[in-house]
């Protein structure tokens, strides 16, 4: 039994578990949770001493937060398993995914005829940006895929949180998320503020022009943040270009003089940022329900672990998608503003959607 047997019978038992690779590191790592997961209150994270996270985009939605307790974690570089796990895995049988999908995706012709109108109501209001999310659902690929697709997200997004998260009977999410919402970095707390989105093609990071859209963008995501932190002590790196699979987006670094006791009332001060909800946050909350056709769930909301092998990180959910039996709905969103030209707002998505598409049909895996 090796590695990847273990979460193959973890998939095909729809056992509760979150399997994850942190960007710029080769170990993968398996958390089970033998009692299936629980939904837990934002206010007792507190009380959780480690385990992973899976909040949604919108708190106050029917969907809840999802806690895994680590029953067993097993690294991709060990060689022998305890006498517990094997017997776990050898406990296991198949059982059939319940979810279906059934709602449909919106065509370029509708979106370019909402995005019209959100950019005639940003005009006309005190809103000066919305990210708008749209899906692209892949049909023919489900669970049967996942360990393939996670391996090649694992080899092309080396720089990204790549992740599987499956809760029993209930959500299967999986992506390549560049963006840290919080994290613990040498007895300091990091963050960053993200924004804009070009693909990158054969340019080199220098050749990346950005448009005044975009540094607009990046500005109320990095003042945003700079304000909501502003009863700690915190750095902001200079704004930067980084690059993500194959786009590329505009960043800053910010350090935080606060230490892991301070973690999730952080987390509940930055979330949701500018960068996937807009600006000023309410007003962006309530258009994003006004002209989205779908419920987010989890994507945009964060996930990641807690003290788990002694690192804490919450990753926004993005560039991911949400894996049926026979279907997986990618998640793909940009940010608007009275300056957006709806058609272009559509090629970034669609150079997003292609970031985990291509992984999805076309490329094969290479490793083990």
């Amino acid at each position: 039994m090796n590695f990847f047997e273990i979460v193959h019978s973890c998939i095909y038992a729809d056992v509760t578990f979150a399997i994850y690779r942190e960007e710029n590191q080769d170990e993968i790592i398996l958390i089970i949770d033998e009692n299936g997961g629980k939904k837990i209150k934002f206010e007792d994270l507190k009380k959780e001493s480690k385990g992973f996270v899976m909040h949604p985009f919108d708190r106050d939605s029917s969907n809840p937060i999802w806690f895994i307790n680590p029953s067993f974690i097993v690294r991709s570089s060990q060689k022998e398993f305890s006498k517990e796990l094997i017997k776990f895995i050898n406990s296991l049988g198949n059982r059939k995914r319940c979810a279906t999908c059934i709602t449909n995706d919106i065509s370029n012709k509708e979106y370019i005829s909402t995005l019209k109108l959100i950019v005639e109501y940003i005009k006309s209001s005190d809103l000066d940006k919305i990210v708008y999310a749209r899906t692209k659902s892949i049909d023919g690929k489900g669970e049967k895929d996942i360990i393939d697709i996670f391996k090649n997200l694992h080899n092309q997004y080396y720089n990204a949180f790549v992740f599987f998260v499956n809760i029993h009977n209930e959500i299967a999410w999986i992506g390549a998320s560049p963006e840290t919402l919080l994290s613990n970095r040498n007895n300091q707390l990091y963050t960053v503020a993200l924004a804009g989105t070009q693909y990158v093609g054969d340019r080199t990071l220098n050749e990346i022009k950005w448009t005044n859209k975009e540094l607009v963008e990046q500005e109320y995501v990095r003042n945003y943040i700079d304000k909501k932190l502003k009863s700690y002590n915190h750095s902001i790196s200079k704004t930067e270009t980084v690059l993500a699979g194959n786009i590329c987006h505009l960043r800053n670094e910010i350090y935080i003089d606060a230490d892991i006791s301070d973690f999730w009332d952080i987390v509940n001060t930055l979330h949701p940022t500018p960068a996937i909800c807009g600006f000023p946050n309410k007003l962006a909350k309530e258009a994003i329900s006004l002209y989205e056709d779908f419920d987010r769930e989890y994507y945009a909301g964060f996930l990641g672990m807690y003290n788990i092998l002694g690192k804490t990180q919450m990753k926004v959910n993005l560039r991911s998608a949400q894996v049926y039996s026979y279907k997986i709905r990618l998640y793909v969103g940009g940010g608007i503003t009275c300056d957006s030209i709806p058609e272009s707002e559509w090629d970034e998505t669609e150079y997003k959607a292609d970031t985990l598409k291509k992984v999805l049909i076309d490329e094969k895996s290479i490793i083990g």
